[in-house]
Parts: structure tokens; sequence; C-alpha cells
């Protein structure tokens, strides 16, 4: 029985389309998240926003670490607060998994508004990790939380004293985010 051309042709794109849906599936970039999880350790850095480590720091607390490597999965994660006397005091975590819906960033109410790659909200309530991101919680006033996340890094800003700007807090968690890929 004769092939037509036509069933050929089409035929062949059909090939030469699956074959390029699955080079593209492969080689695709952003999808980071195949292959073993990043266990490069995190260090934070010694200022952020110009601000110093705070001497009410934690982030070297092994049992305040443990609890927070808990709540992501065991993933690599470092945090710090930094601050002034009087003035800005923001916490900042960082973890090589995604944070949506843990940490500081179970406390927000809203998708927050988006500065360049990072989002900031003040829509704030305080949740236990039992509660999770959808549980009741107590309204925070005056907080802001400014993120950036992705499959296999976050980092997530939570000012909890005279806030800055959104977009000074946003700009701050894409540059550290960037430093940290």
């Amino acid at each position: 029985m004769p092939v037509s051309p036509r069933a050929v042709s089409a035929l062949v794109g059909g090939f030469l389309l699956v074959a390029v849906f699955v080079l593209f599936w492969v080689l695709w970039p952003s999808r980071a998240s195949s292959g073993p999880p990043d266990d490069r350790a995190i260090t934070m850095p010694s200022t952020f926003m110009e601000l110093d480590v705070s001497p009410y720091n934690t982030g070297d607390d092994p049992e305040s670490v443990a609890t927070l490597r808990e709540d992501v999965g065991g993933a690599q994660l470092a945090f710090a607060m930094y601050g002034k006397a009087g003035g800005t005091t923001v916490s900042v975590t960082a973890t090589r998994t995604d944070l949506t819906g843990r940490v500081d960033l179970r406390m927000l109410n809203d998708n927050g508004q988006r500065y360049s790659n990072s989002y900031c909200s003040s829509n704030l309530s305080l949740r236990t990790a039992d509660q999770g991101p959808d549980g009741e919680g107590s309204p925070y006033p005056g907080g802001l939380i400014c993120w950036r996340t992705s499959d296999r890094l976050s980092v997530s800003a939570f000012a909890l004293i005279k806030p800055p700007a959104e977009e000074e807090l946003a700009r701050a968690v894409d540059l550290f985010w960037e430093s940290l890929r």
C-alpha cells in the first residue's frame, strides 16, 4: 500500500514536534528541581541594608537552627537578626528549598506586591507551625515581609521594628538571593 507524501510529512512533523518538546523539557534551565538537593552551606552577610548583626541575634543558636531546619525539611538554612539601636530590626532567613508557607512566610495573609523579583506584604498574622499558613493567627500590624522563593532557594526578610520602604527591603532580598545562587 503506497504512503502519501502528506502522511509522511505529518509523521515526520509529529516526530520533530515530540523531539523538540523532549529536548526543551530536558534542557530548560528553570527546571532546577531535577537533580540532587543543593547542600552548599549558606553564610549570612555581616550587614544587611547597612544594618549590623543584632546583639540579640539567635542565628548561631543550635536549638533555633535545628527547629527551623526541621520546618524546612532538613534543607540548608541560615538566619540572622540585623538592626540598629532604636531603629529598624530585620530578621533574614535563607534556605536551599522553597519557603512558601513556612517559617516567616507562614505569616502572610496575601500574595504581596511584586518589586522586581521579590514580593512584599505588610498584611501579616502570627501563626504557629501547627496552624500552618491557612490558620487563623493573630494580626501583626506594623511588620513587613519581603521574600523571593524558588524550589531550590529562598530568602525572606521580616522587618519587625521600623520597617524600611518595601522597595528597599525587596532590593536587599534580591541582592542577597542572587549572591547565593
